[in-house]
Parts: structure tokens; C-alpha cells; sequence
């Protein structure tokens, strides 16, 4: 998904990094690694959407970063 968000961005939208972790079955240690280069790897994107949609996470875009 291009339009997925920084790492920070979606990592606060799952409410932090533990639940994020939990929701995608990693270790929390694999989304802070996240949090601190800022990106989350292309491949795992569509598990994060997916993981969104069961949760209930409305996910931020791309576009809805402020300029």
C-alpha cells in the first residue's frame, strides 16, 4: 500500500507499539525498529492493512500528513 503512513503515524493509530506488535504476531522490538528508521518494510504492509481492518484502526495516509 503506497499511501500507508510513516511508521510513526501508523504505529500510533494501533494505540502504540506493543499493540501493533500484537496485532501483526511480532515482537515489540520489530516494530520499535520501525518507530526509530521512521518506515516499515514494503512487505509487510498488507499485513498491517489487514491487521487494521480486524482491529477496527482507521490507518493514516500519506496524504494526510500536514505539510
Amino acid at each position: 500500500m503506497d499511501s500507508l503512513a510513516p511508521a510513526p503515524a501508523v504505529i500510533a493509530a494501533f494505540g502504540g507499539i506493543r499493540p501493533l506488535a500484537a496485532a501483526l504476531g511480532v515482537t515489540p522490538s520489530t516494530v520499535q525498529y520501525w518507530a526509530m528508521t521512521g518506515a516499515i518494510p514494503q512487505w509487510r504492509r498488507d499485513s498491517i492493512v489487514k491487521a487494521a481492518t480486524k482491529s477496527g484502526v482507521t490507518l493514516p495516509s500519506n496524504d494526510a500528513r500536514a505539510a
